[in-house]
């Protein structure tokens, strides 16, 4: 039997198969959401939305799998999302050094 954290990590790769890769698409969403609200919005808050929604749902309807399950994908999204931010900002102090040289 599979865990809800196997399930959660094979839809994930389903979806990024048929929709593009995770990071660029929630980076687009976080734009578009902000464009729309006329307030700034990045990728890990839009992805903590919905892991509150789902968390919600839960709470209202324990019984279902898939709240906690898709609940689980976006943590995992949100991983990958910091571990692309802290990247970034490694490079970008690198850099500064070699400046400074």
């Amino acid at each position: 039997m599979r865990t809800l954290c196997q399930e959660a990590h094979e839809l994930l790769m389903a979806r990024e198969g048929a929709y593009g890769e995770m990071l660029a698409s929630w980076k687009r969403i976080a734009g578009a959401v902000s464009r729309r609200t006329g307030t700034y919005m990045c990728p890990e808050t839009a992805l903590w939305v919905l892991i509150e929604m789902k968390l919600e749902r839960d709470r209202h309807s324990p019984e279902n799998p898939d709240h906690l399950r898709d609940a689980i994908g976006y943590l995992g999204i949100l991983g990958q999302v910091r571990a692309e931010q802290a990247s970034v900002r490694s490079s970008d102090t690198q850099v500064l050094a070699l400046e400074r040289l």
